[in-house]
């Protein structure tokens, strides 16, 4: 019991943002025009086109397509392509979820992978 009384005695911890809005309405109250009103003046972003055409270069060339590749990439070895690029040779089909495999620096679907393992008929 003893100790609670003395929690109670003690003063309140404010936070950080409760202390800053307290003084912001007590300098509102004073008029005093030398307190900040809490606002800071931001400027805008500026970028940087020198850095954004020197990093553009550093990117890696999609095999498929020849364009530069940014974001999600599929690599391939030495190759790289934009996930819409990585398609069969020969028929076109998106080898996203089913897997690739390499014939003559080609890609290709599993079904256009066993024509190129399988002895012709006859």
């Amino acid at each position: 019991m003893p100790q609670e009384k003395q929690e109670l005695n003690e003063p309140l911890k404010q936070s950080t943002s409760f202390l800053v809005l307290q003084e912001i309405l007590d300098s509102e109250e004073k008029g005093d025009p030398n307190k900040s009103l809490g606002f800071r003046s931001v400027k805008a972003l500026v970028t940087k086109m020198a850095a954004l055409i020197g990093n553009a270069q550093k990117l890696p060339m999609c095999d498929r397509c020849g364009t530069r590749v940014v974001g999600v990439f599929m690599k391939l070895w030495d190759y790289h392509r934009h996930p819409e690029c990585y398609l069969c040779t020969d028929c076109g089909t998106n080898l996203k979820e089913k897997g690739h495999f390499f014939m003559e620096d080609q890609i290709h679907c599993e079904k256009h992978a066993w024509k190129w393992v399988t002895p012709p008929k006859g």
